[in-house]
């Protein structure tokens, strides 16, 4: 996961709210009609989709027409618990299906990492580090209590550990260090560094990371 900026809500969204909320609100806490035919924020979702460079907000993976990489806009407090936000812009995430099908309406107590928090300690770069000999991404080291069960209810809940995500972010760096390797260093470095993180590449998360891992080692 990377920090993401979310921008300003598109017009319209205000208009939604104050129409169907009080609906989803009803449903949620006094059982009234089901009003999933006012699921409205898909209105949304190519504005949502751009903010997050057509990648989904959890696993960074590009998003693909059809399948489990579809891209959909996921609640990130559930709609079942907060059923009030159902139409606030500032809770909706780009995610992918399978995502957001592992996410579902899971809301531990410390919450979930948001990838786009405006504080800068919950931001995901405060929260996750990488294990480049599995791939794997873990709670950062010297987190409090609270921080590393946010960080660790996040990666398994999502299933941002599954094998094949390990698998395509451990291919992805062996290719960043190739490149790495292959480039003079200097300018050419910092160019190769510079491509792996741009906002639309995959995996700029686990990247910078990585990358931080190589400065504070004194090998970039």
């Amino acid at each position: 996961m990377r920090w993401v900026d979310r921008a300003p809500a598109p017009s319209g969204v205000v208009h939604y709210a104050k129409m169907y909320t009080h609906l989803w609100v009803q449903y949620f806490q006094q059982r009234g009609s089901n009003p999933s035919q006012h699921n409205y924020w898909t209105v949304f979702a190519a504005d949502l989709r751009e903010c997050f460079n057509d990648k989904c907000g959890y696993c960074e993976q590009r998003f693909e027409p059809v399948g489990e990489l579809q891209s959909s806009v996921d609640h990130f407090r559930p709609r079942s618990r907060f059923p009030r936000l159902v139409y606030d812009w500032d809770n909706w995430v780009s995610s992918c299906q399978r995502c957001n099908f592992a996410k579902a309406d899971q809301w531990p107590d410390t919450g979930y990492v948001d990838p786009c928090a405006v504080d800068l300690l919950d931001q995901p770069e405060e929260h996750f580090d990488y294990v480049p000999l599995t791939g794997e991404i873990v709670p950062k080291s010297g987190l409090t209590h609270n921080a590393r069960h946010r960080a660790q209810s996040t990666i398994d809940d999502i299933g941002l550990n599954e094998t094949r995500l390990r698998e395509t972010r451990f291919r992805l760096i062996g290719s960043f260090v190739q490149d790495l390797l292959l480039a003079t260093p200097g300018a050419d470095r910092f160019a190769v560094v510079s491509r792996y993180q741009e906002p639309s590449e995959p995996h700029v998360g686990v990247v910078k990371m990585f990358t931080n891992q190589l400065r504070q080692a004194g090998r970039i």
